[in-house]
């Protein structure tokens, strides 16, 4: 919102549309303006003054820039001032009369700015390289505050001071952390991936949780007696089969676990899937059966399961950075007796259990010997299984995806995937080949047999969220819905 409140600017996609405008509305009367401007992806605006708003964005022509724009009394064109290698969502906070921003190297990792977003602009760190991602900006009085994106599977709070740029940990959470902002001097106001609104205390660290009213929102803003939120409306999710696996042409899909509510997460061994639904209320583990399906988990509402997967006859589940393994016969779940204090990938291979893990020293491959755990290799970010007991790798400073055998002999493979931007769901490995979600909506496959890669089409309009094998190819798709999104206002009441 502007200054006097009169007013809200926000983002917004057409229906059937890729592109993002701005749109403009007017408090008083609810008036909507949308501006004619699109754009491949926007980040949040910042008002620079009472008329005029500076964003990020990225165009099919002009590539990545920051832009002003007269949005009152009248909406005029924007114009380009500094170029950037990255549109970052809320990564750009005034700072002692310039601007502070973030963006990244070639290679994704992550920089910190500060100067005039017209002329100069001082370097100021290149922030930590094992972080997956940093998206987010805040400033209290001399100090910066971070959230960062460590890991796949949870976010970080770091504050920052200058000249100093040493980050210092304030939270660490086990989960997900999609944006924040000030609630008050000390608090602050706290968007969870899959998890409630929260509040919190930046120098006790006590999290208090607004209401379980309030899932599924995020970009919330506090002004006085109320909150401002993005609020997404019926989004689900649904699993669906694949049939045959044909390269190099187009595939049906089947309904496979389909319901009004979301489905994910599949996890498939010797003719067994597990899978998440939301079905019977918050997320659950389920074991399907021909075409029914049982329930194995009776999780509560703040367990989110963050990876699934088989191992020795067992399910073993991480839920907020916990891992859990689930009897699927009896139903019974308890905590393995390994536990990494940061997870990132795990994965069981020829019944041995290996994983990564994000240490003080960056990112460290683990293997499970006994009661036990065994370092492998330094700065792996992700591990899949290879063929003939091979492991599949991926190092945080290279896209391109290595083999290790036995013996220790580390092979290239010619795929290439950006960890720090591919969701972990997004490819797998099994028999066959490694398989991974493309940019225009195909899978790409790399046969391990030939060594060579080729290309399957999935049906026209198919967006796929995530792919998974049946174990000698690609056999599932999780598929999201059409769905809304709703601006609100949460008051309080009492």
């Amino acid at each position: 919102m502007n200054a006097d409140q009169s007013k809200v600017i926000y983002q917004h996609q057409m229906p059937g549309e890729t592109m993002f405008n701005w749109t403009v509305q007017q408090l008083s009367d609810l008036r909507v303006e949308h501006v004619s401007e699109r754009y491949i992806s926007l980040s949040q605006a910042q008002w620079l003054d009472d008329s005029q708003i500076v964003f990020r964005a990225l165009s099919a022509k002009s590539g990545c820039h920051f832009y002003k724009q007269t949005i009152q009394p009248a909406v005029s064109t924007p114009s380009m001032s500094r170029t950037c290698q990255t549109v970052i969502q809320q990564g750009l906070v005034p700072w002692q009369n310039k601007w502070m921003w973030l963006d990244t190297d070639e290679s994704g990792r992550p920089q910190l700015w500060t100067g005039d977003l017209n002329g100069q602009a001082e370097l100021l760190t290149l922030l930590p390289s094992y972080w997956r991602a940093v998206e987010n900006l805040l400033v209290q009085g001399e100090h910066i505050l971070m959230l960062v994106q460590e890991t796949q599977n949870n976010s970080a709070l770091f504050r920052l001071a200058l000249p100093d740029i040493t980050p210092r940990l304030i939270m660490r959470f086990n989960y997900l952390v999609d944006q924040l902002s000030w609630w008050d001097e000390n608090q602050l106001l706290i968007a969870p991936l899959m998890h409630e609104l929260q509040l919190l205390d930046i120098e006790s660290s006590h999290l208090q949780a607004l209401g379980p009213l309030t899932r599924e929102l995020t970009h919330a803003v506090r002004y006085p007696g109320q909150v401002l939120a993005t609020q997404y409306l019926d989004y689900t999710t649904d699993i669906y089969r694949l049939a045959g696996h044909a390269v190099d042409s187009s595939l049906e899909l089947a309904p496979w676990h389909v319901s009004n509510r979301s489905e994910r997460l599949l996890a498939w061994f010797n003719g067994q899937a597990a899978f998440v639904s939301e079905r019977a209320g918050h997320s659950q583990i389920w074991l399907a059966k021909g075409g029914d399906s049982v329930q194995l988990s009776r999780l509560n509402e703040n367990q989110t399961v963050q990876q699934l997967f088989w191992h020795t006859g067992e399910l073993l589940v991480l839920i907020n950075g916990q891992l859990f393994q689930l009897n699927p016969s009896t139903t019974v779940m308890k905590p393995y007796p390994l536990q990494a204090n940061v997870p990132g990938r795990y994965v069981s291979c020829d019944n041995q259990l290996f994983w990564t893990e994000l240490t003080d020293s960056g990112w460290q491959l683990y293997q499970q010997q006994g009661d036990s755990a065994a370092v492998i290799k330094i700065g792996v970010v992700d591990v899949r299984c290879g063929p003939d007991k091979t492991l599949l790798l991926q190092f945080a400073d290279s896209p391109y995806l290595v083999l290790l055998d036995d013996k220790e002999q580390m092979i290239q493979l010619p795929v290439a995937l950006n960890w720090r931007r591919t969701q972990p769901e997004h490819w797998f490995s099994d028999s066959s080949g490694i398989y991974w979600l493309t940019s225009d909506n195909s899978v790409s496959f790399y046969n391990w047999h030939t060594e060579s890669v080729a290309t399957i089409a999935l049906p026209e309009g198919e967006k796929a969220a995530a792919i998974y094998s049946d174990g000698e190819g690609l056999g599932f798709i999780v598929r999201p819905r059409p769905y809304d999104t709703d601006i609100v206002w949460l008051q309080n009441r009492r």
